[in-house]
């Protein structure tokens, strides 16, 4: 049986999104950020990761979570030579991570 997404605020659950979804999400996100147009930037790569807690394994956001393996994905986007990594869980809720903790590992 597959784990639920965590619930977002409110708790309202959002249907699970696919990594190529979530990284379409992410890069209109980038985009907008950076005032360019979506296809200015490049998906590099996409995977499947569990994170350690809903903070999505993002090294700034922790402590502020209980741990919880979150099932999700790494989406990671260049633009003018820049990287930018973003993780997510399976419902499409993303955090850009500057300072990145190391996933519990991908899914099998």
């Amino acid at each position: 049986m597959p784990s639920q997404p965590p619930q977002p605020p409110g708790g309202t659950a959002r249907p699970e999104r696919s990594a190529g979804q979530v990284a379409a999400q992410i890069k209109a996100d980038l985009a907008q950020r950076l005032g360019v147009a979506a296809d200015q930037i490049e998906v590099a790569s996409t995977g499947e990761r569990t994170w350690p807690d809903q903070g999505l394994g993002c090294a700034a956001r922790k402590g502020l979570y209980e741990p919880a393996p979150t099932p999700g994905y790494i989406v990671v986007l260049v633009y003018a030579g820049q990287r930018y990594e973003y993780h997510a869980d399976r419902a499409g809720r993303f955090l850009r991570c500057d300072a990145p903790a190391k996933p519990l590992g991908p899914i099998r």
